[in-house]
């Protein structure tokens, strides 16, 4: 079943390591071969799947083996520096949010302080 599929599968994505264009491809070729089994076997489900190709973990072990550990390392560097730099700015970009709602809160005070809540006039009259 497709939903089956989709599961295994997602299961599959959320355990590699690093995603990028060798494990799209890697996710593709897996994808087919579950497609065509699922032409043989119709109604099979995800227990039908793990015997067939492996538990999700197991999967994941054997492509994440294959890869040179030089590259895989490289790979999982780049990750870190990647997420601590999106980490830093929405850091950031929370903290001048904070400012700015500060200013615009301290701006409105003095606003509100100084509005008159009596006007007094007086008409005068040419001669």
């Amino acid at each position: 079943m497709k939903d089956e599929r989709k599961k295994y599968m997602k299961q599959v994505r959320a355990l590699l390591p690093v995603y990028g264009a060798p494990e799209r491809r890697f996710l593709k070729g897996l994808e087919n071969s579950l497609e065509e089994y699922l032409l043989e076997h119709p109604a099979a489900v995800l227990s039908d799947f793990e015997d067939r190709f492996g538990a999700p973990h197991d999967v994941v072990r054997e492509y994440v083996s294959n890869i040179d550990v030089d590259i895989l390392y490289r790979r999982l560097e780049i990750a870190k520096y990647v997420r601590m730099v999106c980490i830093g700015a929405l850091l950031a970009i929370t903290l001048l949010s904070v400012i700015e709602n500060y200013r615009d809160y301290k701006a409105d005070q003095i606003f509100r302080e100084n509005i008159p809540y009596s006007v007094e006039e007086t008409i005068e009259y040419l001669p």
